[in-house]
């Protein structure tokens, strides 16, 4: 209400009639009333402002209490942390170097490995070749295997106990080899240790065979004939595709042939020398490289001891082949065999002759042989271009057929090869074959008086000239060779050849021998003649033999 109304009010209460105030004095009632009233509104207005500014003061008070409790909280939490993590960090380091990592040593007996204690890593030393199962297993288990003996061992798939058994990975057995490692952990769902890595530290590449009575021995090299492993031999393509070497006799049906790899358990051999698949002996390695032509070069084992070695298995090349390449060393001031040709009638070798020496050579070499017309001597003419040859180098040819070059005493000399291939007329008859008069019989081909009929064969319908030769001291026979006609007042012996490489081949052998004297025929590397290593033959006995491949027959 106006403070005006206010004091009519009170004047008419008192009687007083308000006419009676004045205007000014109204004015300043008024003025007074609303200062008192604005005084009053200030006051609780100052009164909101203090109230509010506590307020706000206190909940920063609040906010800045808890943050610093956050903070704590935080600081205590990362203290925390650190400490768990250093003491981590040092279980980690105890874990390390505690025997969680240790080792034992194991054998293997009867195809079970059974550890001693729960050591992860099993150091095995001996014990039989198989190795089928890993006894006591628990699930999530680790085991690293270390073949420490000096013979691979063969880790089958799937062939132990149920429970203990290996899963391979590749549903075959695998070789673990000397100084290798293989890594398994026990699959609780599977029911089997699995291998998870694969071998480490000279692992090779290996079968286990089965071959009843197959009567290998280790060292020996191999290949498939049909399904059937038979020794190998580089005296013929065929017979020179090697499987590999065999590593580990099992039983006597049963073998491990390793193809590629690191190997143990050789022996005769020289570390860092390259050994060759022998063209004369079935089997074997040679470090000699096989030069005759026909026969196979082909590289199989690196030796890096007298016992150890990587199994190569690199291709062979057929020695003369067509463009095939031989390399052979020469040594210093001494004669080195190179090429024997004495199973061919004529040729070429060409290549060079590199010499790494104070002075060094290369020298392209060119040289043509032939046999004389008695057939008992070889022709050599040798040309060469680029550097002059050393003064004393020759390449000559031996009356057997044996080409060797000869070097002189070179200064600061460090080696010599030479390079070369052959190019020489292939092996056949002995004599040209030349077409009859009436080249046609009925359709059919006739050649030096032999035709050929589907069904029959060769009919002979002119005489044929057989190699007669006579013979009055002890020889030894080669493919120049057929019928043989010995005489003499005094014994003395007819050798044959080596049966392996030459099936079918044949001879006749006759005795002219004087009353009372007998001619003895031998054979080689103690072959045999009807199981014979020798036969007697009396005055004017005959003996005709064929070769088997491997021994000789009377037939």
């Amino acid at each position: 209400m106006p403070i005006a109304s206010k004091m009519g009010n009170m004047m008419r209460t008192l009687g007083m009639p308000d006419q009676n105030l004045g205007a000014s004095t109204q004015v300043d009632i008024e003025t007074s009333a609303r200062i008192v009233a604005d005084s009053s509104l200030q006051a609780n207005i100052d009164s909101e402002i203090t109230a509010r500014a506590n307020a706000d003061l206190a909940e920063i008070t609040a906010r800045s209490n808890a943050d610093s409790t956050l903070t704590s909280n935080l600081n205590a939490e990362i203290t925390a942390r650190t400490n768990a993590d250093s003491t981590l960090q040092a279980s980690i380091q105890t874990l390390g170097a505690s025997t969680a990592f240790a080792s034992e040593t194991a054998t293997v007996i009867a195809g079970v490995l059974t550890p001693t204690t729960d050591k992860p890593i099993q150091r095995i030393v001996a014990g039989s070749a198989n190795l089928d199962s890993i006894a006591s297993p628990v699930a999530g288990e680790y085991k690293i295997l270390i073949n420490e003996s000096a013979s691979p061992i063969n880790v089958t798939h799937n062939t132990g106990a149920s429970s203990t058994s290996i899963f391979t990975g590749t549903g075959a057995s695998i070789s673990l080899a000397s100084n290798a490692a293989l890594t398994l952990v026990y699959d609780a769902s599977l029911v089997r240790w699995v291998v998870i890595g694969g071998i480490g530290g000279g692992g090779s590449a290996s079968q286990q065979v089965t071959q009843v009575s197959h009567g290998f021995s280790v060292g020996q090299c191999l290949y498939l004939n049909g399904s059937t492993y038979t020794l190998a031999q580089a005296n013929a393509a065929s017979t020179a595709e090697t499987v590999g070497v065999v590593t580990n006799i099992l039983s006597a049906d049963i073998f491990q042939v390793t193809e590629l790899g690191y190997t143990k358990g050789l022996s005769g051999l020289t570390a860092g020398t390259v050994y060759f698949l022998s063209d004369s002996v079935a089997g074997a390695l040679t470090a000699t490289e096989p030069t005759v032509m026909g026969s196979v070069s082909k590289p199989l084992l690196l030796a890096d001891s007298a016992t150890s070695g990587y199994v190569l298995n690199y291709r062979g090349s057929v020695v003369g082949g067509a463009n095939a390449r031989t390399q052979v060393a020469l040594a210093n001031n001494a004669t080195s065999p190179v090429q024997d040709v004495g199973s061919y009638e004529a040729g070429d070798l060409a290549g060079w002759v590199y010499i790494n020496a104070t002075v060094s050579y290369r020298f392209y070499i060119n040289a043509k042989w032939a046999k004389n017309g008695a057939g008992t001597d070889f022709n050599l003419n040798v040309q060469t271009t680029g550097d002059v040859p050393p003064l004393g180098f020759s390449l000559t040819v031996t009356s057997a057929g044996l080409i060797q070059a000869t070097l002189p005493s070179i200064s600061g000399f460090v080696l010599s090869v030479i390079n070369y291939a052959l190019n020489a007329p292939a092996i056949g008859t002995a004599f040209p074959l030349t077409v009859s008069g009436y080249s046609v019989i009925n359709g059919t081909p006739s050649i030096l008086g032999l035709t050929a009929y589907d069904n029959t064969g060769l009919t002979f319908n002119k005489a044929i000239n057989f190699v007669y030769t006579a013979v009055t001291t002890a020889t030894i026979l080669n493919h120049n060779y057929y019928y043989v006609s010995a005489s003499g007042s005094s014994p003395y012996a007819i050798t044959l050849p080596t049966a392996v490489g030459s099936v079918g081949r044949t001879y006749v052998i006759k005795s002219n021998m004087d009353v009372g004297v007998s001619l003895t025929v031998n054979t080689t590397s103690s072959q045999t003649i009807d199981g014979l290593t020798s036969k007697s033959l009396a005055r004017y006995e005959a003996m005709s033999v064929i070769s088997t491949g491997t021994n000789w027959e009377i037939y």
